[in-house]
């Protein structure tokens, strides 16, 4: 077994290992018409712990023993759910719609994982920093993912610098 298969294994016996799954099956991946339609899998028979709509509830797991993290299923309107599965997973899975695939996931209550450099700089701006730790996991969730998707070194840095302005007169979106 090479390595990236060890680590996928290690990556699976983590997740096990933590709690009881609340997805564990195979499911089809589909595809929404029209251009730019979203690569999702129908999620039948879930209900939402502790009452919080699953938009609001952050998961973690694998699909076909590729790690996934910070993602949530989403209502398709018809009391069914969705979980979005996005072109960088799908290339790691070489999986497209029609295909089936395995999925693991487990409700994710672990901390929101900040950025060194961003958590640098908002230990040195105390008001951005205070009202970054009374946003929602969401909240935060947003500003990482709006500053990690920044292509280039220097984009990543304007971001940082807008969120902390933004953070400091209390807008709670990046």
């Amino acid at each position: 077994m090479g390595r990236t298969g060890k680590l996928k294994n290690v990556i699976n016996e983590y997740y096990t290992s933590m709690q009881e799954p609340l997805i564990n099956n195979k499911f089809q991946l589909e595809k929404a018409n029209g251009k730019g339609g979203w690569t999702y899998v129908l999620i039948p028979g879930i209900r939402s712990k502790n009452g919080f709509p699953f938009n609001k509830t952050r998961l973690k797991g694998t699909i076909d023993n590729v790690e996934v993290k910070h993602c949530r299923l989403m209502p398709t309107g018809e009391e069914r759910l969705f979980l979005p599965v996005n072109a960088t997973i799908r290339k790691q899975l070489r999986k497209k719609a029609g295909d089936w695939v395995n999925i693991v996931l487990f409700i994710d209550d672990a901390p929101v994982e900040i950025p060194a450099d961003f958590l640098l700089c908002l230990e040195d701006d105390q008001p951005a920093y205070s009202f970054f730790l009374s946003c929602t996991d969401g909240q935060k969730q947003g500003f990482i993912n709006h500053i990690n998707a920044a292509k280039t070194e220097n984009t990543r840095i304007n971001r940082i610098a807008k969120a902390l302005n933004k953070l400091a007169k209390g807008e709670k979106y990046p």
